[in-house]
């Protein structure tokens, strides 16, 4: 009788708010407008980095979410009972905020000599490959992103599977046949130490993005998010893209295997089943 008074009690303690309470909070920013969208004829990276983490009632200034402070699950707590579940996403599809894209361009080789040797091979000054691969050019370029919530709407704790402090997160987009197909791939760590568990208070959520893409084939967008065994999807939302995005890269070592079966996480790329 006990035992079950406290099941009772805890369930009682932990309310859920619906959809129509979460509001999209106001982003303090630029006419982020002047930035360009997309417009790809690959599949690219997702790159849904953590902005920021906020109560539902907080605003936003972008000019302060691109360090943002997270709180991390301490291996010390993982063996209290943290849930999941409950966890939703929303996409703001009437704002635009920046995405800043950074590329390293290595420099060209360093040209070769010819060596004296009777073997007549080609040699290169390596103090001077050194000194010269030091200068890597940066590419920016700057896109129109929507933000994207991962809200907790509930009054307890949540945890967030993250890697390399942005989400485990694609786009999935409807085909010529109406099945739904990625047009986002992402790439596992090797390292473990590249995961953890991100902590979202109740009644608060985790601002991360998704690229406003640009293309002639009008169709529905989702995101599906992977929180170790939950599978989460977003609404979907009109999208314009194009349909080579359906493609899946060939310059990459793919293997479509179940996100579930953790022997296939590391350094694998998985497009469908995650």
């Amino acid at each position: 009788m006990f035992s079950l008074l406290i099941s009772i009690t805890s369930c009682q303690n932990e309310k859920e708010l619906n959809d129509g309470d979460f509001h999209f909070p106001i982003i303090k920013y630029e006419d982020e407008r002047k930035a360009h969208l997309i417009d790809t004829i690959k599949m690219i990276e997702s790159m849904p980095y953590i902005r920021c983490i906020r109560a539902f009632d907080a605003s936003i200034d972008s000019a302060f979410y691109k360090f943002p402070q997270l709180s991390y699950l301490d291996h010390r707590e993982k063996g209290n009972i943290i849930k999941r579940d409950s966890l939703k996403i929303f996409v703001d599809t009437n704002t635009i905020i920046k995405k800043t894209i950074r590329n390293l361009i290595p420099p060209p080789p360093p040209p070769l000599r010819e060596s004296y040797s009777d073997e007549k091979k080609y040699i290169c000054d390596s103090l001077k490959a050194q000194r010269q691969m030091m200068n890597w050019h940066e590419q920016v370029t700057v896109v129109q992103s929507f933000p994207v919530y991962i809200a907790n709407p509930t009054s307890k704790t949540r945890v967030l599977e993250v890697q390399d402090s942005r989400l485990i997160m694609i786009a999935e987009a409807l085909d010529e046949n109406y099945e739904w197909k990625p047009i986002e791939y992402h790439i596992f760590s090797w390292c473990g130490n590249s995961y953890a568990d991100v902590k979202i208070e109740g009644e608060s959520f985790v601002m991360t993005d998704v690229y406003n893409y640009k293309g002639n084939f009008k169709t529905r967008m989702r995101l599906k998010l992977k929180n170790e065994e939950e599978i989460i999807y977003s609404k979907p939302i009109v999208a314009f893209i194009n349909e080579g995005q359906f493609d899946k890269p060939k310059n990459l070592r793919l293997k479509e295997s179940n996100f579930l079966n953790p022997d296939t996480l590391k350094n694998d790329i998985i497009l469908e089943t995650f």
